[in-house]
């Protein structure tokens, strides 16, 4: 029963799945995609659907054979003896059987219950064909199961033929029940075939005769991919050209078609080049069509060849009957060669270059055409100057062929001959007489070129190679050599001259044959120096060059580009440089050839071309005489007076030094010649300067002259120096020689003779010296007293550094730092040479200077013994003999010997390093130096103390500028052209606000105050340091006591720092630092001066100055801005911090702060608040790129929401203070307080004499007015108090406000001629406790009545008016300091003297710079 449910289930379950497989196959095809050739899977399987199915060609060419490949899988298992159908259109129909019996191959499907057998063990399918398709068979060895179904099966039909077109086109699968119902169908598209490409490696395409325009066969063979049906064709289309012909071709030699099946040619299209073939079936065959082809091949007969060379590509193709393409491709094109002809070429003249006619004979082998072309290719060196064809033959016509020029060819054309047709091949002979033609160069030529052609010469027919003709040369019209130097083993310039014949193309090459004994390319590469063409009317520069060198033999280009030539009989002259006359001696002459530029073919020749006779050449040393130290064999570079050593000589033979040669060196004075012996081993005799070979290995030494530093020696070689070991390579050592001295060495002068010693083969007379340098002393100086400002001697021991003469002059040179005759003479003590004493004496000193010469006195006769000598050898290195044969000891003082003496009284000037002494040995005072030193280090000297130094400043204010007041007591000596150093302390700058200056110099001894000048010498800003020198007349060194001051400007003091505790104490700032110098910078004495208390400016507060703090509103606890307002007489610093001190009843909780000064502005500042003692403290940092504000700017401080003091009265003063970022004060002060609940100042209280007005009586008053507070205090001003101060209160006068805002203004009298000080205060109430913080008003004196002006002159002036003149009064109202007058008034009055009873006539007022004046009109 549940079986039989499950069944029931199943059927139900399989129905369902089919109607949902007919709903969904179509988007299931999508994914049954059978293009991309992936194998069926259960993944295949949608999740919606039941089945996959994937079909497809395996093989994706029109008409190929090929095996489809067909998977499908389903969700239920397959029922036993499935039949599977196969149908497509017509259009896209397959072919059973093509290549092969078709069959059904199962394949190995992964998955299912059987995984590993084909079809899951199903058994073998079979196969039947069905209308429009083909259906299988599934089989029945096993029936599927469901994992087997889904897993799916796989299987290839094979030799399926594919279909020939199928664009669009799908196929429908179905499955079916074993009766034929069908349980799904599914459309699958198809993929889309394409044409096979047929390539090279498919088809070849041969010609039975590949020569042009010739009748051939054309073989093919190929090999296809597509079945041609029986009406299908094949067309082979042949590339431009060739020529085709109908009824004329055939398809012969047919091998390897389909058995009973054939081609023949259907049709050929002769406009098109197409030959088209079809099958046609042998007899007892009927027509299948072809299968696909397999090296298959055939010949198309009588085709006609095209123009010589590869011809462009075929093009083959196969189709259906209807026009489908099943196989097509290019193939390459074919090589047609031309055909030989038979040619002769004959010359009318055979000089090279010159004008000639050539006759042409040819015969043809291809076809011309009535309109083609004779192509005639000339070789290298031809010149086609105006060709033109003078006769011909062979056309049957009367008149000649055109010709067209080329650079290397003419064309021959016949379209102008109106030939009536093509010109057969092998049926005649041509000839062409061609005139204009210039010769190539000597030598036969080589071959012509000539061809037949189309009338487009790149189609050619037939050609040929013909051989030259023989040409010969010419000689130059003129020709000669001209050499700019004689000499062997020079360099010369060689010019070169000849004239042309012939046609010469400008880009002719000269060959220069160089006959033995002349050296190219030395030292560098030969090069033409200029050249010159010249014709009959003009010269120009030829630009000739040198290209090439090959041994003797140069090739030189002319200037053009041969595509012209150069004028008939040219003159042509050029210069080749870097050419060496090798030795002496005549030449042979020079070979010139004018080549085209093949560099083969002459022009023209002249060998032998006047020959030279070559003078002695010079010698050339490659290396400048190099001095060796004869002791050790090192290298003394440069050489050094008083060493003994050699000299090595190494030399190129300019030319060639014949057998034995002797060799003359002569050396410049400052070298001694037979000098002591230095090298090893010693000289035979002693102290001779002998000769030592190197290359080559053998010499001998003639004979040495110390008076005329003159060697001679000899070359003991029997062979040319051009065959010794190292050829021309001399090299040789003259020992026992040494620089007497210091200095520029003349030329030395070297000659080579020949074996007698008297004809000159080389020489080089100037050979340049060296400069000698000399030694250098190493001198111990030692003081008896190192304490600087004493008398002391100076000990001086050095060794001998080189060979001096026993007789010679020491010149010593004293820093400033020592000073000779101190007390009395300077004198030599405790001489001694070698250990032994001496004689030394002082032969003259300058004091001044610090010079002294000191006289060694050993023994002379240096000429005698050493300079003087000679020696002579019989033969070369025999029997020598030195004259003198030795020479006395003790003449000259060796090297390594000690000297030493001592100098008396010298004074010690300068503490410290005491500077470089100098010294130098000489033969004599006008004898250049042996031996020197120039930077001898002087003793350390103990630096002195000055007596006393003070630096006082005039201002101790914080980082302000000041001036110094420098004080310094001298305790030993000074030497006043030196100078005074004054270092500052740390944190204190020079240079501030302007270039620090001195002033105000003096110098005191014995209490006498001397004139005297300073200038400030150079200043140190990193350093801080001053140096000063000052002069005084009369006084070049001051003593113990002697007292200097002046005064340094500029001068910015250190910050003032707080002592430590914090007691409210300011530290003092390091020492400062006064020093004593010598004119070259020695330290003499120094002290450190005391420090100084720097201590913070003060701020001014209000109203005497800037600094205050005040709220927006007096009102008790009004929360609003708190301002401070301060100056500085110091620039405020970026950086800086503000600390302000309020009484804690001021809320600053929350601020915001901003500072203002000068148009600047800074906002959001950072701030810290602390609470302590009743006071609040604020401490403001400015940023840290801020401005900085200069000193005497008001600056601003804004701080938001700021909550005064609740009760009304005083607060109490705030404390300001300004600080650097790192904690140094500039400035402090205290800060008024303000009156909570009481009305602020009254503002602009201004306080002025009364003006009077004659006659007032009583002067004595002043006029006060002022501006109501800003402030009232939170209740309105009922009443102002005025008070006048002298000494003590004056007067105090209470003004009600009447509800005026003011401005007030009263008057003050009966006061006495005295200075008064006057406040203002406001009241906000009726007690006196109600007044607020005083207004302060200038103070101002009090002047009386001016008196009367003094007597002038009355009189009358034109009509009705009078003039007036007077003096100023004496007294003006006040004395010390004067009161200023103001003004006068002037009336005129004819009634009354006291201007009392009546109106006055006429009032002028003046002011009172003038003192005269006139009425306007009186009446009369």
């Amino acid at each position: 029963m549940k079986l039989t449910v499950y069944w029931i289930i199943l059927l139900l379950c399989s129905s369902r799945c089919i109607v949902e497989a007919q709903s969904n196959f179509v988007s299931l095809s999508s994914s049954c995609n059978n293009t991309d050739g992936t194998k069926v899977t259960a993944a295949s399987i949608s999740s919606n659907g039941f089945c996959g199915v994937r079909f497809y060609s395996q093989n994706p060419f029109f008409g190929s054979s090929s095996s489809l490949y067909l998977g499908f899988a389903v969700n239920f298992a397959m029922p036993p003896s499935a039949k599977l159908r196969v149908v497509v259109p017509t259009s896209s129909a397959y072919q059973l059987n093509a290549g092969g019996t078709s069959s059904v191959v199962g394949l190995t499907t992964s998955g299912g219950d059987v995984a590993d057998v084909a079809l899951h063990g199903t058994g073998t399918p079979s196969l039947v064909a069905v209308e429009g398709g083909f259906e299988i068979l599934m089989g029945t060895n096993r029936t599927a199961t469901v994992l087997d179904s889904k897993s799916g099966f796989e299987m290839l039909i094979t030799n399926m033929r594919n279909p020939y077109k199928n664009v669009g086109d799908g196929a429908a699968v179905s499955m079916l029940y074993a009766n034929g119902t069908e349980i799904f169908t599914v459309s699958v598209p198809l993929i889309e075939f394409s044409s096979y490409t047929l390539t090279d490696t498919n088809v070849s395409i041969s010609l039975s005769n590949n020569d042009a325009m010739v009748v051939s066969d054309v073989s093919v063979e190929l090999s296809t991919s597509g079945y041609l049906p029986s009406d299908g064709k094949m067309e082979i289309h042949f590339p431009a050209g060739f020529k085709v012909q109908k009824g004329v071709t055939e398809a012969l030699n047919q091998n390897k078609f389909a058995v009973g099946q054939a081609i023949f040619v259907s049709d050929v299209d002769e406009a098109s080049k197409v030959v088209s073939l079809q099958v046609a079936p042998n007899l007892g065959y009927i027509n299948t069509g072809l299968s696909a082809l397999q090296s298959a091949s055939f010949q198309l007969t009588r085709i006609r060849n095209p123009f010589a060379g590869t011809t462009s590509t075929f093009m083959i193709r196969t189709m259906t009957g209807d026009g489908s393409l099943i196989d097509a491709g290019n193939i390459s094109g074919t090589f047609v060669k031309g055909g030989a002809l038979t040619c002769k070429v004959a010359s009318g003249s055979d000089l090279a270059r010159q004008l000639a006619t050539y006759d042409f004979e040819i015969r043809t082998v291809g076809t011309i055409p009535r309109d083609g072309k004779f192509v005639i290719v000339f070789p290298f060196g031809f010149y086609l100057l105006n060709p033109r064809v003078v006769a011909s033959s062979g056309f049957g016509v009367d008149h000649l062929p055109r010709l067209e020029t080329f650079s290397d060819r003419i064309h021959i054309c016949l379209d102008n001959l109106n030939l009536t047709s093509d010109l057969l091949g092998n049926l005649g002979t041509f000839t062409f007489k061609v005139a204009g033609i210039v010769n190539p160069g000597a030598g036969s030529t080589n071959a012509f070129n000539i061809r037949t052609t189309f009338f487009d010469p790149t189609r050619v027919i037939d050609d040929s190679s013909v051989p030259g003709v023989s040409i010969t040369t010419s000689v130059f019209p003129t020709r000669s050599i001209s050499y700019s130097n004689v000499f062997s083993g020079q360099q010369n310039l060689i010019t070169v001259n000849f004239s042309t014949v012939g046609y010469v193309p400008t880009n002719a090459i000269v060959h220069i044959g160089m006959p033995d004994g002349f050296g190219v390319s030395l030292p560098t590469a030969s090069y033409v120096a200029s050249s010159t063409c010249c014709d009959s009317l003009r010269c120009f520069d030829c630009n000739i060059t040198l290209y090439r060198v090959d041994g003797q033999e140069l090739f030189l280009r002319l200037f053009g580009t041969g595509q012209d030539n150069l004028p008939e009989g040219l003159n042509i002259s050029f210069t080749i440089a870097n050419v060496r006359n090798l030795w002496a001696g005549t030449k042979n002459g020079i070979d010139i050839s004018l080549l085209l530029s093949d560099e083969t073919s002459i022009i023209s020749q002249a060998i032998d071309v006047d020959s030279i006779i070559i003078l002695p050449g010079s010698f050339r040393p490659s290396l400048l005489l190099t001095f060796l130290r004869g002791s050790t064999g090192t290298i003394l570079d440069p050489p050094a007076a008083g060493v003994c050593g050699f000299y090595r000589v190494q030399l190129n033979v300019s030319g060639t030094l014949p057998p034995r040669s002797v060799v003359e060196i002569t050396f410049p004075p400052l070298l001694q010649v037979n000098d002591l012996d230095c090298s090893s081993p010693a000289s035979s005799p002693a102290s001779v300067s002998q000769v030592r070979a190197i290359r080559p290995a053998h010499m001998g030494l003639l004979s040495s002259d110390a008076g005329s530093r003159r060697v001679v020696f000899q070359i003991l070689e029997d062979t040319w120096s051009d065959s010794w070991a190292q050829p021309n390579m001399l090299e040789f050592d003259i020992l026992n020689l040494r620089h007497t001295a210091e200095g520029q060495l003349g030329y030395f002068s070297i000659v080579a003779y020949r074996e007698d010693g008297t004809s000159v083969v080389e020489q080089n007379l100037s050979v340049p010296g060296r400069l000698v340098t000399a030694n250098s002393f190493t001198v111990a100086i030692t003081p008896s007293d190192a304490s600087a400002g004493v008398r002391s001697q100076l000990t001086l021991s050095f060794s001998s550094p080189a060979v001096l003469p026993a007789y010679l002059l020491l010149q010593l040179q004293l820093p400033g730092s020592f000073l000779m005759d101190d007390g009395d003479l300077t004198q030599i003590l405790s001489p001694t040479v070698g250990g032994a004493a001496s004689s030394l004496s002082i032969q003259s000193k300058s004091v001044g200077n610090g010079t002294i010469s000191i006289l060694v006195q050993g023994q002379s006769g240096l000429v005698d013994g050493v300079a003087a000598s000679s020696c002579t050898c019989s033969s070369a290195g025999q029997n020598c003999v030195r004259n003198p044969s030795t020479f006395p000891s003790g003449l000259l003082i060796v090297a390594g010997t000690q000297i030493s003496f001592i100098l008396s009284n010298i004074r010690n000037l300068a503490g410290g390093f005491s500077g470089l002494f100098a010294m130098v040995a000489r033969a004599s005072a006008q004898s250049a130096a042996i031996s020197k030193k120039m930077d001898i280090s002087g003793p350390i000297l103990v630096v002195g103390q000055l007596k006393d130094a003070q630096v006082t400043l005039q201002d101790l204010g914080s980082s302000m500028t000041t001036k110094a007041n420098v004080t310094i007591v001298i305790f030993n000596t000074f030497a006043l052209e030196g100078s005074i150093k004054v270092v500052l302390p740390p944190g204190f700058k020079i240079n501030a606000g302007g270039a620090t200056s001195v002033s105000s110099p003096s110098i005191t001894r014995l209490s006498l105050t001397y004139p005297t000048t300073a200038v400030l010498l150079s200043s140190n800003e990193l350093a801080r340091e001053v140096e000063v020198q000052l002069s005084s007349a009369g006084i070049q060194f001051l003593s113990s006591s002697d007292t200097v001051q002046f005064f340094l400007s500029h001068i910015q003091n250190s910050v003032a720092r707080q002592a430590a505790g914090g007691q409210g104490g300011y530290i003092v700032s390091d020492p400062f630092l006064a020093l004593t110098l010598l004119r070259s910078g020695e330290l003499v004495e120094t002290r450190n001066a005391s420090g100084s208390q720097i201590v913070p400016n003060p701020i001014s507060s209000f109203p005497a100055g800037a600094g205050r703090v005040f709220p927006e509103s007096l009102v008790p606890g009004y929360r609003g801005l708190l301002f401070l307002e301060f100056s500085l007489n110091v620039d405020l610093p970026a950086g800086a911090v503000i600390e302000l001190s309020l009484p804690s009843s001021f809320d600053l909780t929350g601020t915001q702060i901003s500072l203002g000064a000068a148009g600047y502005r800074e906002a959001n500042m950072a701030y810290q608040l602390a609470i302590s003692g009743g006071l609040t403290t604020l401490s403001v940092s400015r940023r840290s790129d801020g401005e900085i504000v200069s000193s005497g700017e008001v600056i601003r401080l804004n701080m938001s929401s700021v909550q005064s003091p609740t009760s009304t009265g005083l607060t109490g003063e705030a404390n300001l203070r300004v600080l650097t970022s790192d904690g140094g004060v500039l400035a402090v002060g205290v800060l008024p307080p303000n009156n909570i609940g009481h009305p602020s100042e009254p503002r602009n209280v201004l306080v002025k004499n009364c003006e009077v007005d004659y006659p007032q009586t009583n002067p004595f008053c002043l006029r006060i007015s002022f501006d109501k507070p800003l402030d009232d205090g939170g209740s309105p001003i009922v009443s102002y108090k005025v008070l006048v101060v002298d000494n003590a209160p004056v007067e105090t006068i209470i003004l009600p406000t009447t509800g005026q805002d003011g401005p007030f203004s009263i008057t003050t009298r009966s006061l006495s001629k005295n200075t008064f000080f006057t406040s203002v205060q406001a009241a906000n109430g009726l007690n006196d406790s109600s007044y607020g913080i005083e207004g302060k008003g200038n103070s101002l004196r009090i002047i009386d009545l001016p008196g009367p002006p003094r007597p002038g002159l009355l009189r009358p002036g034109s009509a009705n008016v009078i003039s007036a003149s007077w003096l100023p009064p004496q007294y003006t109202g006040e004395v010390n300091p004067v009161a200023k007058l103001l003004g006068y008034k002037i009336e005129f009055d004819k009634t009354s003297s006291s201007f009392l009873q009546v109106r006055p006539n006429d009032t002028l007022v003046l002011d009172a710079s003038q003192t005269s004046a006139s009425s306007r009109f009186l009446s009369t």
